[in-house]
């Protein structure tokens, strides 16, 4: 019996937010089958999405004998439906173990006659550019049938740094995340939630907190501009990254932390409009990136993003319009930017807001990235080589 039209999706726990649109989105061209785990139960997905949860559970408040079953379990899973199942395509969203979905799974694919594509979402795994990295992954790039990259820096690098021919690579644009009306909440509302006053001019970090996001020098740089904007305040959200604690807590004993508010944890999707409803600037002050998802919720919310001249942000942000950027860990630049980011983006104007969202929906929509997707999917075998 010949393969069927739908694909496979492994998520192995990356973004929820990005693996419901990208996985609603593909649905209106294709079955989509999503390997995921119980954070996907709570979605929605619609009748053309089967959900296997395999994965299970993700606490990590267990033994560490039950975590390595979890795992165990969950790769004799999905390999056993590789194995039987039909489909013709396999996509994989994030590698949790390199060797484990970068090579053993893929070649499985492979060896069952499907088409492997993988989302390069970083080049290499942050804070981890070694040698031993580089010669891994080179493998794994060699792997794939198709790699999918979200930018033309991305690509660019595939290609000089690993060698990697170019008809393997496409680009497809992150896609804008979909804003749930049930998650819309007004700036009243917000602000008195997060407890903070209609005219603080709120700076929002958020997502995962880890070495390369570059806080200390964000924490560093606004205990000298709230000296000279007394109505700054600065909220950082996310959950905080294993090996990030230790320098966490040190940050927290240096600096002062007056008008900073913490809420160190996974924020939940409802909460997610709370902090974006309430900023007026988004700032990434990392120092290394090649792209990053916070950038397009921001967007969807209408909020402005300040970020680094580094990988795909200066073709994501128009200056002046939907943001700003300086230059990489340069302590000057990042100051001026976010004094200047204050005086453009202290009113809270209706129309900027639109302008942003309309922008994000006009050039980054999941529609159109899906269909380019589900065309690459489609596509004939005849230049899948290694």
């Amino acid at each position: 019996m010949g393969k069927n039209h739908s694909v496979i999706i492994i998520a192995n726990s990356f973004q929820q937010d990005y693996i419901y649109d990208l996985v609603t989105g593909l649905s209106r061209f294709t079955k989509v089958i999503l390997i995921g785990s119980d954070e996907h139960e709570k979605f929605d997905f619609g009748a053309n999405v089967i959900l296997k949860n395999y994965r299970g559970s993700h606490d990590e408040e267990v033994p560490f004998h039950k975590k390595a079953f979890r795992i165990l379990r969950y790769y004799f899973r999905l390999f056993f439906f590789l194995i039987l199942s039909r489909s013709a395509t396999v996509h994989i969203q994030w590698m949790r173990f390199y060797m484990i979905d970068g090579v053993f799974l893929t070649l499985l694919a492979r060896f069952t006659g499907k088409k492997v594509f993988y989302t390069v979402h970083d080049v290499l795994p942050h804070d981890e550019d070694t040698a031993l990295n580089r010669f891994l992954f080179k493998i794994i790039y060699r792997l794939q049938h198709v790699l999918i990259v979200h930018t033309d820096f991305i690509r660019l690098r595939v290609i000089n740094e690993f060698g990697i021919p170019e008809h393997k690579i496409h680009i497809v644009k992150h896609g804008v995340y979909n804003v749930k009306d049930t998650d819309l909440v007004s700036f009243e509302t917000a602000r008195d939630k997060l407890e903070m006053n209609p005219d603080d001019f709120v700076i929002l970090f958020f997502g995962r907190l880890a070495k390369y996001k570059g806080l200390e020098m964000l924490i560093k740089i606004f205990n000298r501009i709230r000296k000279l904007y007394t109505n700054a305040r600065l909220i950082v959200a996310g959950k905080l990254a294993n090996d990030y604690k230790e320098d966490f807590e040190k940050l927290l004993k240096e600096y002062d932390l007056n008008k900073i508010s913490f809420h160190i944890r996974y924020i939940e999707d409802k909460e997610m409009g709370l902090f974006f409803t309430s900023a007026n600037i988004t700032v990434l002050p990392y120092k290394e990136a090649s792209q990053s998802g916070v950038l397009f919720m921001s967007y969807a919310h209408g909020v402005p993003v300040i970020a680094p001249e580094l990988g795909g942000f200066p073709h994501d942000i128009v200056p002046e319009r939907t943001g700003l950027l300086f230059k990489p860990e340069d302590e000057e630049s990042f100051e001026n930017t976010l004094k200047k980011a204050i005086e453009i983006f202290s009113k809270r104007d209706s129309d900027k807001r639109d302008f942003i969202k309309e922008f994000a929906q006009s050039n980054y929509s999941w529609e159109m990235s899906c269909k380019s997707l589900f065309e690459l999917y489609t596509k004939s075998k005849k230049d899948e080589k290694l």
